[in-house]
């Protein structure tokens, strides 16, 4: 479960810290600009077959005519940022290529067929990118593959020593190459 996660070392808390006050930046800002941005960190669960096989935090959901678009606020270095124009330029590295995961498995989680990415450049400025599951129907297959995987041997370990299986959890979640954000459902205990 990714609330039970071994704490992260000074230099990545720091990441993630000034991730969070851009990502609230951003949301500010499309507040003032009379977005209606809402259910900022809603839990999604993600079920394949009847079965949650995961579940993460969307950072907000956009409403935009009578549509609910939910939405991932990401800042990037600002030169990773600057060779970014459209979702395909997200796949040229390996961190922003978890970020379209992550984003693929919320819309696969939800039923829904598009999301947008807020990116920015730690400066100010930011872009946005419209991802359709659709597009990437085959990405969100073989991601939801590697999470059956990841959980059936979490599950199997989980038999074993609750312990080991926490271990194999993030080993598997590794192993499926899973935006940190997304997190392996938890064996039954």
């Amino acid at each position: 479960d990714g609330d039970k996660r071994p704490p992260v070392d000074e230099f990545v808390q720091a990441k993630f810290d000034a991730g969070n006050l851009w990502e609230r930046e951003t949301i500010r800002e499309l507040l003032d600009l009379g977005f209606d941005f809402r259910a900022g960190q809603q839990v999604v669960e993600i079920k394949h077959k009847g079965k949650l096989i995961g579940k993460g935090k969307i950072d907000g959901i956009l409403a935009y005519r009578k549509a609910l678009v939910p939405v991932e606020i990401k800042s990037l270095d600002p030169n990773v940022w600057a060779r970014i124009t459209e979702v395909d330029d997200l796949f040229k590295n390996e961190w922003t290529t978890k970020y379209v995961r992550q984003l693929l498995m919320y819309l696969y989680g939800n039923g829904l067929e598009a999301g947008l990415f807020l990116i920015n450049d730690r400066a100010g400025h930011w872009k946005i990118l419209i991802v359709y599951l659709g597009n990437y129907l085959e990405l969100a297959e073989q991601t939801l593959k590697l999470m059956e995987q990841a959980w059936a041997l979490v599950e199997t370990l989980g038999e074993l020593d609750h312990r080991f299986a926490q271990q194999a959890q993030r080993a598997a979640r590794q192993f499926a190459r899973l935006a940190p954000e997304v997190s392996l459902a938890r064996p039954p205990a």
